[in-house]
């Protein structure tokens, strides 16, 4: 038996530690298109402000991969994969078999779409290579431009501060982290961000970057110009499924898999970015690309390989930062329907927030801005759980609302309730 994991972020490698837990006897083949160990993507903001080492990105050290007999294979991306033949191809040239095999692509960030993006200075800011160069260039750059109002280009507007550049986020929609907030939360955001040095340009994009070989200025779709030396490109990711749709695997958004994390090949699984899986709130298929949500599904389609037939539950969108201080969570469905009831708290003077989004007095989504947090995975399991809240509407969003306040309406399901809420924990934390 050669199991085979295509990739070297959170689900691959989880995929493979899972599988060591149940077979410590077969071979395990990782392969990663980039050069690093496995590392955590979502700390690389960290990174570029200064405040992790590059030993700190690492999920395990060189050695351990050793101790676990699991075979790494770095630097040497998959460009084919034979169902038929059983095996997979990489740059190099060589040729790997497989019995099972877990596809784990990640995906890759959109393009700018403007004339100059090619010049250097003009960045993702999506791996560690990403931020290795941000980071050389920032010592001899005095202003960046960051265009993009989510969660990846803020994250890189507030890096790049830290690292004492002049930063200036240009933003498309009229106001910041449009898919996850409402005005009046982005406000609160907006503001704080401000106060701590980061201009905010609404309704603006990107009309070309000046500049011969290097990035000079920018020129704004508002007529407007600004001299700049770094050019980050925050607009969003697209699963990496060219490799799985030449191969034959049913592909949507991305890589559509059943349940059990299976594509529509026996033996072939799919998970983190590139895997198309159920959101547990709409029943929909979709792509909630999250590091938590990786390291689950990799954890599930380890156990499948190995024989342990485990279902997964599907995934829940929940997003979470930190800026200057100032905490953000949006969990589960952030914008209302027709038939949810919303609990909105907005304080904007105390720099605080609460949304909370029920439907048939069960809490599907909700937004924390600011204040103390220490409950979202409290909720975020409230809302995995599906657990009738008709009594507890007025209590929302108290400090003094906890599991303890449920243990009576859990009932059956309260170990089920108390497992997810050990895991939505570790979506939140920021140190």
């Amino acid at each position: 038996m050669h199991y085979l994991i295509i990739g070297g972020c959170a689900a691959g490698l989880r995929a493979a530690q899972s599988i060591r837990e149940r077979d410590p006897v077969n071979s395990v083949t990782l392969i990663s298109a980039e050069p690093y160990l496995p590392y955590a993507r979502c700390l690389i903001p960290d990174f570029l402000a200064g405040t992790r080492s590059e030993q700190d990105l690492y999920l395990e050290k060189p050695e351990y991969y050793q101790q676990q007999k699991i075979e790494l294979v770095l630097n040497d991306p998959v460009i084919r994969i034979s169902y038929e033949k059983k095996e997979v191809q990489t740059a190099s040239g060589k040729k790997w078999p497989f019995d099972r095999l877990l596809v784990g692509t990640g995906s890759t960030p959109k393009g700018l779409n403007a004339p100059g993006e090619e010049k250097e200075g003009v960045y993702h800011f999506w791996t560690f290579d990403d931020a290795r160069k941000i980071i050389a260039r920032s010592a001899s750059s005095e202003r960046a431009v960051i265009f993009g109002g989510g969660l990846i280009g803020l994250k890189a507007a507030y890096a790049l501060k830290k690292r004492g550049l002049e930063v200036q986020l240009a933003v498309k929609s009229h106001h910041l982290l449009s898919q996850l907030l409402n005005e009046e939360a982005a406000d609160i955001l907006a503001a704080y961000l401000k106060e701590n040095g980061i201009v905010i340009r609404t309704g603006c994009g990107p009309k070309e970057i000046l500049g011969d070989n290097q990035v000079r200025a920018v020129n704004f779709d508002t007529g407007e110009s600004l001299e700049a030396q770094i050019v980050i490109v925050g607009k969003g990711v697209a699963a990496n499924k060219s490799l799985a749709e030449k191969a034959g695997l049913n592909c949507s958004s991305g890589i559509v898999v059943d349940d059990y994390l299976q594509t529509g090949k026996p033996n072939v699984f799919a998970a983190g970015d590139v895997a198309e899986t159920k959101d547990i709130i709409t029943g929909n298929y979709t792509i909630n690309g999250l590091w938590l949500s990786a390291q689950e599904q990799g954890w599930v389609a380890g156990e499948n390989m190995a024989g342990f037939k485990r279902k997964y539950p599907g995934s829940l969108a929940a997003n979470a930062a930190e800026f200057f201080g100032l905490p953000f969570v949006a969990v589960g469905l952030v914008r209302p329907e027709k038939d949810t009831e919303v609990i909105d708290t907005c304080l904007p003077e105390h720099l605080f927030y609460r949304r909370f989004l029920l439907r048939n007095d069960i809490l599907i989504g909700f937004v924390f801005v600011g204040g103390d947090i220490s409950l979202a995975g409290f909720y975020t399991a409230l809302v995995r759980n599906k657990v009738s809240l008709k009594n507890y509407k007025p209590v929302l969003g108290q400090d003094t609302f906890d599991y303890a306040d449920l243990r009576d309406s859990l009932e059956e399901n309260a170990e089920g309730f108390r497992e997810s809420l050990s895991i939505a924990g570790k979506r939140f934390f920021f140190k």
